[in-house]
């Protein structure tokens, strides 16, 4: 029996290299040093020249902290339509429903929908806010989102068939560097689009804060979730 099922790769999210102005040293790679800074550190350190950081707080912190800009994306660096930042998995039972339907539908058009014009940014937010878990400081707010933002979140759907060479192929280069075999997806973790379930009972899904969670603003908006 099939435990899990991937059904689709990925919500992208860009990850944006910001910089200081430069410092005026000369760098070659055996003088780079890579170090963990919290996040309301970014942009502080006298002694680090670049940060990586997510949207929307690499937006945010460009916007208030002087001398600080975007240097480079990583999604560039990674090509196509953006890095992998999440996998949606569904159980078995899901498989085939009209509730899956729908909420892949949701998940797919989710690019467009939040780009829309039509759509405004507060709409997105109030979509969001509802799910967070009870007390959490939302990640996403209207005065840290833009559809600027939204655009370099590089939201967008790919299913894991489509992706499936991609997905080996990723999961070979990690194995190889990683120090240990994080396994291989067999057959079984690719969904063919197969199934008739009967599943009519509501869906509760959890994601992180941040992209995934903006990626299925329109199925919250719909109440799919």
């Amino acid at each position: 029996m099939k435990k899990l099922f991937s059904f689709l790769i990925s919500f992208c999210m860009i990850i944006c290299s910001v910089s200081f102005i430069a410092c005026g040293k000369s760098y070659d790679e055996e003088t780079l040093k890579l170090v963990a800074v919290d996040a309301s550190a970014v942009g502080l350190a006298n002694d680090i020249d670049y940060y990586v950081v997510a949207e929307p707080a690499a937006s945010s912190k460009v916007k208030v902290i002087p001398n600080l800009y975007f240097a480079g994306s990583l999604q560039q660096l990674y090509g196509g339509n953006g890095y992998p930042q999440a996998v949606v998995v569904a159980k078995n039972r899901l498989l085939g429903s009209d509730a899956l339907t729908n909420f892949i539908h949701a998940l797919s058009t989710s690019r467009e929908w939040l780009l829309s014009e039509d759509v405004s940014i507060e709409a997105i937010t109030d979509a969001i806010n509802p799910h967070l878990t009870q007390g959490m400081e939302p990640a996403i707010k209207p005065q840290n989102l833009t559809k600027a933002v939204i655009e370099n979140c590089s939201i967008n759907f790919v299913s894991s068939t489509a992706g499936k060479g991609d997905i080996i192929s990723f999961m070979e280069k990690l194995n190889s560097v990683g120090g240990g075999s994080f396994g291989m997806p067999t057959d079984e973790f690719f969904w063919d689009g197969g199934g008739s379930s009967e599943y009519i009972e509501k869906i509760c899904v959890y994601a992180p804060d941040g992209a995934p969670a903006l990626g299925m603003a329109k199925a919250m908006s719909e109440n799919e979730v």
